[in-house]
């Protein structure tokens, strides 16, 4: 099922920009889910609303570019918007006669405090140009921890994203008939896998020590199979932005144990050459 959103709404409580002295105290909002924060930012990209942007990040929120390495996920730190300082000067500028950018959210998942989110950007002067981009926030207390912008794409062709979604229909399906060969088939000979780290401040930062070692990858491999399907997998929700798909899952292990997780992939020429772990939470652990 995929999660759509192309009327953005706003946040329950309005977000407050008081300066006072020079000085920006921000009051966060309330929230009744870390996904409306998501639309909330996106309702003010629209408007142009500098001052909401401004209070739904957190003081320590960071803001990260488009990565230039194909093993990341994460940019580096915006020389713009990376801090709340530099936010409080880029957010407050004066707005430009210009019509704003109008900025949707076509699809969005989430799970724990990470929201994945798939942006229609409409040039506000010039509507036939159109982006797309695929943006990672990490929400925290209702307020916006980090924001990675994870890709850009200027198409959206729907037979491309069936193709590259299908990718990873065929590999859940192999997974869960057990049929080990047929699963390592899905990726390519190269693929690097990654896991996410413990910081904040980036996702899928930890790669595996297979990484380069195509044989000790699969000897892993041929062990998790060993007993058949190593989890029965479903996909819950997946967002689709260039060669990356954002696949949200439930699996159920043999003991019964049942874990949510979030993947991206990376998919060129039907194969997978990119696999990062970003995010799990067994369902035992998760908040009522």
């Amino acid at each position: 099922m995929r999660s759509n959103f192309m009327q953005v709404r706003s946040v329950g409580a309005q977000a407050a920009l008081i300066l006072m002295g020079g000085e920006a105290a921000q009051a966060l909002p309330t929230c009744t889910s870390p996904e409306e924060v998501v639309l909330a930012d996106a309702a003010a990209l629209t408007r142009g609303d500098g001052q909401q942007r401004m209070a739904l990040f957190r003081e320590d929120g960071r803001v990260f570019v488009l990565p230039t390495d194909p093993d990341r996920l994460v940019g580096e730190l915006s020389s713009r918007l990376g801090t709340q300082k530099q936010r409080r000067v880029a957010f407050l500028e004066p707005a430009t006669l210009d019509p704003p950018d109008v900025t949707e959210v076509v699809e969005m998942t989430a799970l724990k405090d990470l929201v994945f989110a798939k942006y229609k950007i409409t040039d506000g002067r010039d509507p036939a140009h159109i982006n797309y981009l695929l943006v990672v926030f990490r929400i925290v207390e209702c307020g916006i921890a980090a924001l990675w912008h994870v890709a850009q794409t200027l198409t959206d062709d729907p037979v491309a994203v069936v193709q590259s979604e299908g990718v990873i229909r065929e590999l859940v399906a192999a997974n869960n008939a057990g049929q080990v060969e047929r699963f390592l088939a899905v990726f390519a000979p190269s693929v690097s896998l990654f896991r996410s780290s413990d910081d904040p401040h980036a996702i899928g930062d930890r790669p595996s020590k297979y990484n380069g070692d195509a044989e000790g990858r699969r000897q892993v491999f041929l062990q998790m199979f060993a007993k058949g399907a190593p989890a029965d997998v479903e996909i819950l929700d997946m967002i689709t932005v260039g060669d990356l798909v954002v696949s949200r899952d439930v699996a159920t292990l043999p003991n019964g144990r049942i874990v949510d997780g979030v993947s991206i992939y990376r998919i060129r020429e039907g194969r997978i050459t990119h696999d990062w772990y970003v995010s799990e939470q067994p369902r035992d652990q998760a908040q009522p």
